[in-house]
């Protein structure tokens, strides 16, 4: 799997911001301390690794301080030839997850590993 994309709003400090042109290999992210470094990090791990309907601290972990938005990550990416798009929204009840390819788009929302 090879990230070329990242879109995240309202994910801690983070309101709004992409990064695209990702290329194999190394890519280095810079910025001035308290930037969202670590914040952009944590967006990603939050989106392969955390479900959808998270409640509780996880989630108010993810939401900017004294916002009840519902945090939203989307990851473009390579895998075996193929061009995907990784959306997931966090939220409880309301959070999804979605992966969408060229060729068709799957609503992931049931599965339980997302």
């Amino acid at each position: 799997m090879r990230i070329r994309d990242i879109e995240v709003r309202d994910f801690r400090k983070l309101r709004h911001v992409t990064v695209s042109g990702l290329k194999d290999g190394v890519n280095v992210i810079t910025g001035e301390n308290e930037a969202g470094k670590s914040t952009l990090l944590a967006a990603v791990q939050a989106a392969l690794f955390q479900r959808h309907n998270v409640t509780g601290k996880v989630l108010d972990g993810m939401q900017p301080f004294g916002c009840a938005v519902r945090p939203q990550v989307k990851l473009g990416f390579e895998l075996n030839e193929g061009v995907y798009q990784l959306l997931k929204t966090f939220g409880g009840s309301k959070g999804s997850a979605e992966v969408r390819s060229e060729e068709h788009t799957s609503e992931l929302q049931s599965l339980r590993h997302l």
